[in-house]
């Protein structure tokens, strides 16, 4: 799953996105994933912050 990266959109472009994604259909899920990446964005460089199992116990970080 992505995010859409909006920093420099005016903030009318922004309500327009906002009201565009109401109107968007979502599938039914295809696959489910086991684990998960956390990152952070700043100045156009990406910083992860690990990868996570994602389990019923909540899961080990490992790089």
């Amino acid at each position: 799953m992505s995010v859409a990266y909006c920093a420099s959109l005016s903030a009318s472009a922004w309500a327009d996105v906002m009201r565009f994604v109401e109107t968007v259909g979502v599938p039914a899920a295809q696959c489910s994933v086991r684990d998960v990446e956390i990152v952070a964005f700043d100045h156009g460089r990406e910083h992860s912050g690990g990868v996570f199992a994602l389990s019923p116990n909540g899961g080990e970080r490992y790089e």
